[in-house]
């Protein structure tokens, strides 16, 4: 699609609100991955609303302060609410603090899942172009680090990190008729199979 005045004002705004944001295991500037999220979306539609929302699908989930309504009115209620559909839902630790941290990550998770389940089409592109990039920079990664030093940098463990790839991409295969949910399952098996690989190996 071609770079409207709207979509530029997006990636000005996801820069500036992601500023000093790094990425977990790479330590390299967060905003590269909403470019890249961006940058996929505009290959498959024309639709400014899912760019743009694909551009800022983070900023709810990431930047302390930024609100559903501020969101609304910079971009409108179109792209607002299509954040809203891919974004976590981080109250749920406010919500159990007798649960342990694994407890409340996995309660999250599964209230992803289930909303990922009824998610409209857009929110389903964005949410498939988001792991598509995530799945991408794992599999660039992993090999680079090997398998111990990566789960220590990523904070987390291949079973969980399986569990919650292959639910996600079960549910927008499924859903979602389009070619991002095949580039999509494709980059998960690739995925499954490296970390079936590697943990036999240990």
């Amino acid at each position: 699609m071609f770079l409207t005045d709207p979509i530029f004002r997006a990636i000005e705004r996801a820069t500036v609100l992601h500023q000093g944001q790094t990425r977990r295991v790479t330590g390299v500037p967060y905003i590269v991955h909403p470019y890249a999220v961006g940058f996929l979306l505009a290959h498959f539609t024309e639709d400014e609303a899912v760019i743009i929302a694909g551009l800022l699908h983070d900023v709810l989930e990431d930047v302390p302060g930024y609100t559903h309504e501020m969101l609304e009115s910079e971009f409108g209620g179109t792209v607002a609410q299509l954040v809203s559909e891919v974004t976590e839902d981080h109250s749920i630790y406010e919500e159990h603090p007798e649960l342990s941290h694994t407890d409340r990550v996995r309660l999250k998770k599964e209230d992803y899942l289930q909303r990922l389940s009824n998610d409209s089409e857009g929110a389903l592109m964005i949410a498939a172009a988001d792991k598509i990039c995530n799945t991408r920079s794992f599999l660039e990664e992993y090999p680079k680090l090997g398998a111990e030093q990566f789960w220590k940098e990523y904070q987390g463990t291949p079973e969980r990190y399986l569990r919650f790839s292959l639910a996600v991409n079960d549910i927008i295969h499924h859903r979602l008729k389009h070619p991002l949910a095949e580039e999509l399952d494709r980059v998960t098996k690739l995925a499954q199979t490296l970390i079936d690989k590697n943990e036999k190996n240990l």
